[in-house]
């Protein structure tokens, strides 16, 4: 385990929740882990014959938000800029102007699209499904050489669609479905290391098995948080300093908010803010308006460059490790509680061990918190209303 906590601090008053969670893993209660730790994943996941030069990624929330964490991560910045690259886009919207001017724009011969969707009924993901297939079919494409479909349900409606098909778990929740084939085929299309992210994951789940409870950074994040959200800081600041690492606070944020926020007394409520940029936006607030906020920082001590700044004695690194250590000093001083995961260097394993680590303290917060992890049942009833609307408006 590469990855360090700041501050290894914190009042252990959960007596057993290790030891009864990993009972629950061997029962398979939390598959998320069996769908990280799979030897037989990287076996199952088939890549495009031809090396298409756009990978579209149609999914929404927990089957695009991973994946967009993990690319930006590791398929270094601008990348797609680079001559010859594959340039990878995760349509995670709706929006129609966005939509036109992309398919308006596109060599369709040239693009692949990946259709994620859980249920494989997702009225998004399936409209966005709908559009492009209409689109390659009109340009006399084969679309089994155009997509791939993901999905839990065979019998769903991308289940049927007798096309290239990439089945998951049905027990998995989509925002823990980022080490499963959701978050991995693009990753694998982009030729980064997938066995090396599965190897962190292992490690950060190892590093929880065996460490005790005082050096044991999952349990320490979930108690930390747990006990001041129930001191009154129920808003956590998930601020990373790292542009690699800024869809990551995306990502953290549906997995806190849909697993925990199940009852009107426990809501633990997450907000995103970028380093060093919210520094000028947001942290007057932090500083000096309403004390119900506790922060998580994510630092990269090693950047993979270090620009010089001409006529100074610093490197552009060495400025934004200074920035997050005074704005972390900063807010400790005036008695607002923070915590720093600090990842070395940004690698495969170690993101593989970021993904896990965060996974597990939610998936310990469910527990302490007492409540359902890994279902979502609150936002059913906008979905439902949304369907009657469009179904009326079709019959007018």
């Amino acid at each position: 385990m590469q990855i360090r906590l700041s501050s290894q601090i914190a009042e252990i008053s959960h007596s057993n929740l290790k030891e009864n969670f990993l009972k629950e893993v061997s029962k398979g209660l939390h598959p998320f882990i069996d769908s990280a730790l799979d030897k037989n994943l990287i076996k199952r996941l088939k890549t495009p014959k031809k090396n298409f030069k756009k990978i579209i990624i149609l999914g929404i929330g927990g089957s695009a938000l991973g994946g967009i964490a993990v690319m930006r991560a590791l398929y270094r910045p601008l990348k797609h800029m680079e001559k010859d690259s594959t340039h990878f886009f995760f349509l995670d919207q709706i929006d129609p102007d966005l939509i036109f001017h992309l398919s308006e724009n596109i060599s369709l011969k040239d693009t692949h699209f990946i259709a994620i969707s859980k249920s494989g009924n997702t009225i998004e993901t399936v409209s966005l499904f709908k559009f492009f297939y209409k689109k390659i079919l009109d340009a006399k494409l084969n679309p089994k050489d155009h997509f791939t479909i993901i999905t839990a349900e065979k019998n769903g409606f991308l289940g049927k669609t007798n096309l290239p098909l990439i089945t998951i778990p049905k027990n998995l929740s989509g925002r823990f479905s980022v080490l499963s084939e959701v978050g991995l085929l693009p990753a694998k299309i982009a030729k980064i290391d997938i066995a090396k992210i599965q190897k962190g994951a292992s490690s950060a789940f190892e590093h929880f098995k065996k460490e005790p409870a005082e050096k044991n950074i999952p349990l320490l994040l979930a108690e930390h948080q747990f006990a001041h959200d129930r001191a009154g800081k129920n808003i956590t600041v998930v601020f990373p300093y790292s542009y690699r690492l800024n869809r990551f606070a995306d990502w953290y944020i549906q997995l806190m908010a849909e697993s925990l926020g199940k009852t009107p007394e426990i809501g633990p409520t997450p907000i995103r803010a970028v380093g060093p940029t919210d520094q000028h936006s947001q942290l007057q607030l932090f500083m000096e308006g309403p004390r119900n906020k506790q922060f998580l920082f994510l630092e990269v001590e090693h950047h993979h460059h270090a620009p010089q700044i001409p006529g100074e004695t610093y490197t552009l690194e060495d400025l934004v490790n200074a920035e997050k250590k005074g704005t972390e000093q900063a807010l400790a001083k005036a008695g607002i509680p923070t915590q720093t995961l600090i990842i070395p260097k940004i690698t495969e394993e170690t993101i593989g061990e970021l993904i896990m680590t965060l996974e597990l303290q939610i998936a310990l917060l469910g527990k302490m918190y007492s409540v359902n992890t890994y279902n979502q049942p609150g936002v059913e009833e906008g979905k439902k209303i949304a369907m009657k609307i469009i179904h009326r408006t079709i019959h007018e």
